[in-house]
């Protein structure tokens, strides 16, 4: 069993909130939408073109070609809800279905002072839950975690501007002293 969190492909554009604020909002019920404009350009260099635009960890934003090829297969999962942005017609996607998948005990974690989860810093999933679409009870509004058929789908699709970064894989061992290979040191 392999599961998996969007990312932020390299390259490619982004949305943002007009009001900065709206982060806050991204979770709110009952949803409030927030308009968006796309950032298509970093630091003078032109941003190509995404079909999933990165807004933040925990949702997922489709244009309307990704709504058409992979809506349906997210909709069991969570909300497709307006996104306005001037642009474009948008569909921001949060998953609704928070499962206890967390092998707590065998998963490695950055605290904060009061003893409460920061982030994870090593996934280990119970392989008996961690299928679809999920968040993370521990953290809902932290991350989405895709399992590799879903991700298989996605990919199938071909669609462009948001990754999925593996955070587990049952078949591995877990990360020395906690860390995965992809976190700095």
């Amino acid at each position: 069993m392999k599961v998996y969190e969007p990312t932020a492909s390299p390259g490619y554009e982004w949305v943002i909130p007009l009001d900065p604020a709206a982060f806050d909002r991204l979770h709110a019920k009952p949803w409030r939408p927030f308009e968006v404009r796309f950032l298509t350009e970093d630091a003078g260099t032109k941003l190509q073109r995404a079909d999933l635009p990165w807004l933040a960890h925990g949702v997922l934003v489709l244009r309307p070609r990704a709504a058409q090829l992979i809506g349906g297969l997210l909709e069991p999962y969570g909300e497709l809800l307006p996104l306005p942005c001037a642009d474009e017609e948008l569909v921001l996607f949060r998953t609704t279905r928070l499962v206890d998948a967390l092998d707590e005990a065998a998963s490695t974690f950055i605290p904060f002072a009061d003893g409460g989860i920061m982030a994870i810093a090593d996934h280990r999933f119970r392989d008996d839950l961690a299928h679809g679409v999920f968040a993370l009870p521990q953290l809902p509004t932290d991350s989405i975690y895709f399992d590799e058929d879903t991700v298989r789908a996605v990919t199938k699709a071909g669609l462009s501007g948001t990754g999925f970064q593996l955070v587990y894989d049952s078949a591995a061992p877990p990360a020395p002293g906690g860390k995965p290979p992809h976190w700095p040191a």
